[in-house]
């Protein structure tokens, strides 16, 4: 008796959705998979919307090869899926988007890098001081999504040195007051 209610239990929960994943999420098709490494990028972003809302094996992976595509749009929206999925290969992605001059990488990143705590306030660390100064504003308006803390503290002081003064005063503001 206990075999056959095993048995329904796992059958119930196969059909109310309540499996586990291994379970209840199938591979992708070959058809979504040659989309999603194909050439042309309406095919990939194709692909990706196929998957869209599904947990699919790969899925990650995916994204990870579509956000380093040179299509713009395609890359920063496939950059803020892979983000939106906690995978840690995003954080270099997001770390080289503020060092685009894409203004969607850009945003994608200063949203997103905030979100992978220490390992994006890392990568952050290691922009403060580009020589470039749109990367540094970046950088700048990136840190004002992190938590208040004396690390983020510090690197805001860090940016603000490098700064005019009256930039260098909003920054403070806009860090401290943030949240």
């Amino acid at each position: 008796m206990s075999g056959r209610r095993s048995l329904s239990v796992v059958l119930l929960a196969v059909f109310t959705g309540l499996a586990p994943a291994a379970l209840a999420t199938p591979a992708p098709s070959p058809e979504v998979s040659a989309l999603l490494t194909s050439a042309s990028a309406f095919d990939v972003a194709t692909g990706l919307r196929a998957l869209a809302g599904t947990p699919s094996p790969g899925l990650e992976d995916a994204l990870y090869a579509a956000a380093q595509r040179p299509e713009a749009e395609l890359s920063s929206a496939a950059l803020d899926l892979l983000a939106q999925t906690g995978d840690a290969r995003a954080v270099d992605l997001l770390e080289a988007a503020l060092r685009s001059l894409d203004p969607a990488r850009v945003s994608v990143a200063c949203v997103w890098l905030p979100r992978f705590g220490a390992l994006g306030l890392d990568a952050a660390e290691r922009l403060v001081d580009d020589p470039d100064p749109v990367v540094r504003r970046a950088t700048r308006r990136t840190l004002a999504w992190f938590p208040p803390s004396p690390e983020v503290q510090t690197l805001v002081e860090r940016v603000a040195a490098g700064m005019p003064a009256v930039a260098a005063s909003r920054l403070a503001d806009g860090a401290t007051h943030r949240r």
